[in-house]
């Protein structure tokens, strides 16, 4: 037994009450329950409690009551069979819904959680490219400054890459 996708065109139907012939199984245990508890509801009825005026007036009402119940019947299980296929498609699409909702919101964390990933490992790196750049500028003044206490010449380009000028300065200052 299937269900209708959403999208699927129905199948045929079939019988004077119109149940889809996927659905035929479903209707057919639910009218033979409610068929036989009316059959048997009806019999106690005439013949247990109720005095009766012979079998025949029994028998006329027994089959009277039987009909009429069989006819609700086929009815009640033809709307219970269709709320229980409108049921599922409902929430086939319920289901639908609410995974693209999740995915949604799965995909905006994602995205939020990279976000913050990237955000803090730029900082951790231009904290890094900074303390390296502040070690080697430490390393090259620490030179310059043994240098000039020696009275040696300082020809080393300081770290930055910036030309020096003619009096031995950077184009920094130093």
């Amino acid at each position: 037994m299937t269900q209708c996708t959403p999208g699927e065109q129905p199948g045929p139907r079939e019988s004077i009450w119109s149940v889809d012939p996927r659905w035929k199984p479903v209707y057919f245990y639910l009218f033979t329950a409610l068929n036989a508890s009316n059959t048997g509801r009806v019999i106690w009825k005439y013949t247990v409690q109720t005095d009766h005026e012979g079998w025949n007036a029994v028998l006329d009402a027994v089959i009277d009551d039987i009909s009429r119940g069989s006819i609700a019947s086929a009815g009640a299980s033809l709307a219970l069979t269709e709320f229980g296929r409108i049921s599922m498609v409902i929430g086939g699409h319920l289901q639908d819904v609410l995974r693209r909702r999740n995915e949604r919101k799965l995909a905006e964390r994602m995205a939020e959680g990279m976000a913050k990933g990237m955000a803090k490992g730029r900082a951790e790196g231009k904290a890094e490219g900074e303390a390296e750049a502040n070690t080697r500028w430490r390393a090259w003044y620490s030179r310059l400054l043994d240098a000039q206490a020696k009275g040696e010449p300082f020809d080393e380009p300081p770290p930055d890459g910036a030309p020096r000028s003619d009096n031995g300065q950077s184009s920094t200052g130093v």
